[in-house]
């Protein structure tokens, strides 16, 4: 019966060791995924605001008109852009 009960201590003891190992491995693999998942966040913020700078450059390139060349005002042109 002695033996009995030390066959039980001992086999909660190394029981005991190997949950915590399992714990300590699940504990890092749930560090790694939440340093992953932060790094994509960041790469998709960083994508995000590329697009909006290359969305208001298109913008800002269409309200940028300028006069230059045959199509550049001139006194002989009225109000309405004719010669008439």
């Amino acid at each position: 019966m002695a033996a009995s009960v030390g066959l039980q201590v001992v086999s909660s003891f190394f029981g005991h060791k190997s949950q915590q190992r399992q714990n300590d491995i699940a504990a890092e693999a749930n560090r790694m995924q939440a340093d992953e998942l932060a790094r994509q966040r960041k790469l998709e913020v960083e994508r995000q605001r590329r697009e909006n700078e290359e969305l208001m450059n298109s913008v800002a390139n269409l309200t940028n008109t300028s006069f230059g060349g045959v199509s550049s005002p001139t006194i002989d042109y009225d109000k309405y852009g004719d010669l008439g």
